[in-house]
């Protein structure tokens, strides 16, 4: 078997329509794109953001990192220096599906938040279990620092507010990213590929808190561009998940900062699939004051038409778009968590959370690329109702995009 070993490519193009805008005046004093702050803009900014995003470095001003000024560091922020590199001009901006639209990305805050909401710079644990030898094993990640200058159930609905305005996810690109993920207990959940042999979900899809192991069976189906299954069924090889998800699991919502996982397949996915792209949000106070969309993609247990409640018994994918929240609540014991009125309900848990960022590059053609931010994991109900997942963070970049301890 092979060590997963994950490469920063070039981004998708999605085939949507529109024109794009200019992206948003930082204020800060010096060149956004200069990443290193070494006063020039070369390839070693580009060097920068791509060893940050496939997890081999971990760095503590990560803001520096936001080339193209969205407040997320992302794929899309490589793609901004390298046109500044070969002189090429660049405009990027989110887009709204709802609204048909692009969208401005929020305004820098003064000061913006380093690596607050990034997880800390020590160790985590982490939980491998192997399909064929129904046998789990302890590994541990240790992140390589450099500093740049309620339940987890899936039986509860949750929506946001008294309707739920989800659609089917109708010729999506990203819906070939997708996955049905069904247990030994015939319980479907979500998935999302984020590379050719890894598929990323909500722990809880894959470990059984009742009774405390891995579900020793997982069948995984994935979806075709009009949002329905194919007849395509993937082989797993492990499932992996952080160590203390287990521990913390049931304790209101202390373990969901933790309930995220990976699985590997012996299948080759690297052609006819779309891969998500993960990112990192530094700033969620700012989204919660803008129009920023984001979406959640998955296939929900039930859907409510003409009034009620119906079983989605043909596994659909089904989509909405809302918007970050950002929520300072005594109830939040932890802040890795990404918050959104966007609707959800059960069967969605391990679904993407994610944008979409529009760019252009010179003369290219404009590319639509979805950016993961969380993976979804419950509904919670403190002021309003809310859907909730982990904030994608420096340790799950690590986890998914740089992780010797994975084979397929």
């Amino acid at each position: 078997m092979k060590l997963f070993k994950k490469a920063i490519t070039a981004l998708a193009v999605l085939s949507l329509v529109g024109g794009a805008i200019p992206v948003s005046v930082s204020a800060a004093t010096y060149d956004p794109c200069d990443v290193n702050h070494d006063g020039s803009v070369d390839i070693l900014d580009v060097t920068s953001i791509n060893r940050y995003l496939s997890g081999q470095k971990t760095v503590l001003q990560y803001n520096q990192l936001d080339a193209n000024q969205d407040l997320i560091v992302d794929a899309t922020d490589a793609d901004c220096v390298m046109a500044k590199v070969t002189k090429l001009s660049y405009t990027a901006s989110f887009y709204s599906r709802k609204n048909n639209k692009e969208i401005a990305f929020p305004e820098i805050p003064s000061t913006p938040t380093l690596n607050g909401v990034s997880g800390s710079n020590t160790f985590r644990s982490y939980k491998k279990y192997i399909y064929e030898l129904d046998t789990a094993v302890d590994y541990v990640l240790r992140p390589n620092v450099e500093s740049v200058n309620k339940s987890n159930s899936d039986v509860d609905v949750y929506t946001v507010g008294d309707t739920d305005e989800r659609k089917q996810a109708k010729g999506l690109n990203e819906n070939t990213g997708l996955v049905c993920l069904e247990n030994n207990k015939g319980d479907k959940v979500t998935g999302f590929i984020v590379d050719d042999h890894v598929i990323a979900t909500a722990a809880h899809c894959v470990y059984d808190t009742v009774n405390h192991c891995f579900y020793n069976n997982l069948k995984i189906t994935t979806y075709g561009a009009n949002g329905k299954l194919t007849t395509k069924t993937l082989n797993a090889i492990e499932a992996h998940i952080p160590a203390l998800y287990p521990v913390l699991a049931g304790e209101d919502n202390t373990s969901t900062e933790y309930d995220y996982a990976l699985i590997t397949v012996s299948d080759d996915l690297s052609k006819g699939y779309t891969h998500f792209k993960l990112g990192t949000a530094y700033n969620r106070t700012a989204y919660n004051f803008s129009d920023t969309p984001i979406y959640l993609t998955g296939r929900p247990n039930q859907i409510k038409t003409s009034g009620k409640w119906e079983d989605n018994t043909e596994d659909i994918l089904y989509t909405d778009e809302g918007k970050i929240i950002d929520i300072n609540n005594t109830a939040i014991k932890d802040g890795l968590l990404l918050f959104s009125n966007v609707d959800a309900s059960g069967g969605q848990s391990g679904s993407p959370m994610y944008t979409i960022v529009k760019s252009k590059t010179g003369n290219d053609a404009e590319r639509y690329t979805p950016v993961v931010l969380g993976i979804y994991s419950y509904g919670i109900n403190l002021s309003e109702q809310y859907n909730a997942g982990s904030l994608i963070t420096n340790y799950q970049l690590q986890f998914y995009n740089s992780n010797p301890n994975i084979n397929y």
